[in-house]
């Protein structure tokens, strides 16, 4: 059988300038636009089709290797972003998973998703696998009051109780796995926080397996939930006493009685 190649291409050519003059726009057409889309709603897209695969759809982690994102401070959110977006941040697992994930958020993009994050109820203490640990005295004491030893201050003092601060992560509730890698990603370098690196520095394997358990099963109120709490109404005063009243003067006598 003899090969029309010419008569193919021919044809080719034709349908690709059939498919050019189909696309020509006239200019009274209107222009097909994309809606416009806001980034709390990108945010919202990005973490139904991204994000909750592994920090789940209420940003709590069902791995107990992987963060749970619920309830942390927007500001350290927002850090922690842009750090793995500038690749900053060179744990494994940072560069395995996060690095691409992170390379074409905006910051508009890296705002939004901070901001929901930051917005969901924080997850609850594991006090089940507190009780199972060996070491959950060794833990509290590290939590509450540091290793004086080597000039450790207490978790507590920048971790309020366990809830964080502004820029403070929360460690409330966190995987304990999660947090003993952590601590010792500081320890090696590749994290990078000054007080951190000081901190997991002078830790032991032990002391940083003991305090990542015991911190996993804390239950502290979230930032958002602390700040919203009531002031406590004043006590009450108790009623004033009247004062006692002088006696009355007698009344004057009439003159010569």
């Amino acid at each position: 059988m003899t090969k029309n190649y010419p008569m193919k291409t021919a044809t080719f050519l034709s349908v690709l300038a059939l498919t050019a003059l189909a696309g020509v726009v006239r200019a009274d057409e209107p222009i097909d636009e994309k809606p416009y889309v806001s980034a709390a709603t990108h945010a919202k897209e990005t973490v139904s089709n991204a994000c909750s695969i592994c920090h789940g759809v209420a940003g709590v982690s069902k791995w107990d290797y992987i963060p749970s994102l619920a309830g942390l401070d927007k500001t350290y959110l927002v850090d922690q972003l842009k750090g793995l977006r500038e690749r900053k941040r060179a744990t494994h697992y940072s560069q395995a998973a996060m690095w691409g994930m992170a390379a074409n958020l905006s910051d508009d993009d890296i705002d939004a998703l901070a901001d929901f994050f930051s917005s969901l109820p924080a997850p609850t203490g594991d006090q089940v696998g507190f009780m199972q640990h060996p070491d959950l005295t060794l833990g509290q004491s590290i939590f509450e009051k540091g290793l004086s030893d080597r000039s450790i201050p207490s978790c507590q003092t920048c971790h309020v109780q366990g809830r964080g601060d502004v820029n403070i992560p929360r460690v409330a509730g966190q995987h304990a796995e999660y947090m003993e890698r952590s601590l010792r990603d500081f320890r090696a370098g590749f994290r990078v926080n000054d007080n951190m690196n000081f901190i997991a520095g002078k830790m032991t394997d032990a002391e940083i397996k003991a305090v990542a358990a015991y911190m996993s099963t804390l239950n502290a109120p979230s930032m958002v939930a602390a700040a919203e709490q009531p002031a406590a109404a004043p006590a009450a005063q108790p009623a004033a006493t009247p004062a006692a009243q002088p006696a009355a003067a007698p009344a004057a006598k009439p003159a010569g009685q």
